[in-house]
């Protein structure tokens, strides 16, 4: 059975001598088998799945609480925290089940990408949502980065969107109803406005992701 992907928690860095946390993920099912805490406890099948598409896990994230947090390929997202276990859908908030990526920012908000549900921002025990009708290219975001200036980067299905540092808090803050992001496209020099690998919405070669776009880059 081949490893997917190894997620080491927050402490490793801080502390190079303390045991390292390691959460797996196996491939066929893609499904998460098996949390290995610092204290050198298992959590076996953590997260409930199956051998079905929609229930593999495509994206994990461990948050400065020590929360992790895994989002699924159409069953939503669950989050395990001290060996307990949650499971967000969209009765819960989500504005889509088909989660593609996960992002903490300097805040501590955690930003779920989505397709067909755009973004949503998790604090304070709630999601936010924003897409289309909210001011975003597109409903479609494969990547969600920050960068030094605390606005976030999307990459989407209709380009390249950065959201200004104050615009996310206002929303957040309900200062105000959506955003109004700087959207970068092929004018702007990227080869194709298709910034979401695997999306079913425009033409041409992806690009890259806001990691390896400067904004200096962008004409």
């Amino acid at each position: 059975m081949m490893v997917a992907r190894i997620l080491r928690d927050q402490d490793d860095a801080r502390n190079p001598t303390r045991r390292i946390g390691m959460l797996l993920k196996y491939r066929i099912p893609e499904v998460l088998r098996q949390v290995v805490l610092a204290d050198g406890k298992v959590i076996e099948n953590p997260v409930a799945g199956g051998t079905l598409l929609t229930d593999a896990v495509v994206t994990l994230l461990e948050t400065a609480d020590g929360t992790v947090w895994a989002g699924s390929y159409g069953h939503g997202l669950w989050s395990i925290r001290n060996g307990e276990r949650k499971h967000y859908s969209i009765p819960d908030g989500l504005p889509s089940d088909q989660i593609r990526c996960l992002y903490e920012d300097r805040h501590g908000t955690l930003w779920v990408g989505t397709f067909n549900g755009g973004i949503a921002g998790y604090r304070g025990g709630r999601f936010y949502s924003l897409g289309v009708h909210r001011g975003l290219p597109s409903d479609n975001v494969s990547r969600i980065f920050e960068d030094q200036t605390g606005a976030l980067w999307l990459s989407t299905a209709r380009g390249l969107a950065q959201v200004d540092s104050q615009a996310v808090q206002d929303f957040l803050n309900n200062r105000a109803s959506g955003v109004r992001p700087r959207v970068y496209g092929v004018a702007d020099g990227l080869r194709s406005a298709q910034c979401a690998p695997g999306y079913p919405t425009g033409t041409g070669g992806v690009v890259g992701s806001p990691e390896y776009i400067a904004p200096e880059r962008l004409h």
